[in-house]
């Protein structure tokens, strides 16, 4: 796996798991919720997408998982929602609104997750939305990542 993939994954990891001690701690009345809700609120739901795979993943394991994070999503967005409970029930990812294009795809995640090594492709955009141009990582005997 490239390290710059390895990194993001344990980073959003890190990133979840603190929102999820924070959101257990409210649970308990441990922390102030007001207070976190001031200065949090806002990006939850931000991380969550970014975490959607993730997260979606570890709770296919066990729904546990993240639950507490997800809730306190729910409870806090603009909307009453949560990404992650909305598109629960989906075998596909394909049309969730709002999601966009995933970079590594849900596919490319799931091998990251086993350990697998993937080659991303990726497409540019100019700021008008049109496709630039394609561009694809060396085949991975050419990689030189250890």
């Amino acid at each position: 796996m490239p390290i710059e993939l390895r990194d993001a994954a344990n980073g959003i990891m890190y990133v979840v798991n603190y929102f999820e001690f924070l959101a257990l701690a409210i649970e308990k009345k441990d922390l102030d919720e007001g207070l976190l809700r001031e200065c949090f609120c806002g990006m939850l739901p931000s991380i969550e997408k970014r975490a959607f795979y993730l997260i979606r993943e570890a709770q296919n394991k066990d729904e546990r998982y993240f639950s507490a994070f997800v809730n306190i999503v729910e409870k806090w967005s603009k909307d009453g929602s949560s990404i992650v409970k909305q598109y629960k029930s989906h075998a596909s990812v394909e049309g969730i609104k709002n999601l966009g294009t995933p970079v590594p795809s849900e596919e490319d995640m799931k091998l990251i997750l086993k350990g697998e090594d993937i080659c991303l492709s990726y497409t540019c955009y100019s700021a008008s939305g049109e496709s630039v141009n394609e561009s694809k990582q060396p085949d991975l005997e050419s990689c030189s990542d250890a």
